[in-house]
């Protein structure tokens, strides 16, 4: 004689077999199909603009001072901004004047007015500055002239000096 409990257990048999084969066979999801958007006819590339440049608030006087870097090809380069609005590039030492000439700062935008061996070309840069005011960045926007995008190219400038003796 089968007691309740004894009846269950083929009942229970059968029901973990039918639970267990039905995991085992892949499901079937219907995705509903989607509309693919065509990009426009025609698409205008992004101008450069000196506000998206992540960088700390800085003065325009934290421009002043002298910077350098150390170059692999040329040694060592400085560059050196008056608060009278004049800069100086040097290689070995920052007396040593190789290129000279005027600047302007607004905001973030640095202008080489003139100078560079490009006395009728300036240049226009985004300039970040970081590390707490010790390390210069500058950014090409503008810049026809041959030898001073090279130099400046993406390239930490340290600083040196503060304010340089004028």
């Amino acid at each position: 004689m089968f007691t309740g409990s004894s009846r269950l257990l083929p009942v229970t048999v059968l029901f973990l077999i039918i639970v267990g084969l039905s995991a085992c066979q892949p499901s079937t999801v219907d995705v509903p199909a989607t509309e693919t958007q065509s990009p426009p006819s025609t698409v205008t590339p992004a101008q450069p603009s000196p506000t998206p440049i992540p960088t700390a608030n800085f003065a325009p006087e934290d421009v002043l001072g002298i910077w350098m870097h150390e170059d692999q090809d040329r040694g060592i380069l400085f560059l050196v901004f008056l608060d009278d609005g004049t800069y100086r590039a040097s290689h070995g030492s920052p007396d040593v004047v190789i290129h000279s000439g005027k600047y302007t700062l607004e905001d973030r935008v640095f202008t080489f007015v003139n100078g560079w061996e490009c006395p009728d070309s300036s240049g226009v840069y985004v300039i970040r500055i970081s590390g707490g005011g010790k390390y210069l960045l500058f950014e090409k926007l503008d810049d026809t002239c041959a030898d001073r995008p090279s130099a400046l190219k993406s390239i930490r400038w340290d600083q040196v000096e503060a304010t340089p003796a004028p």
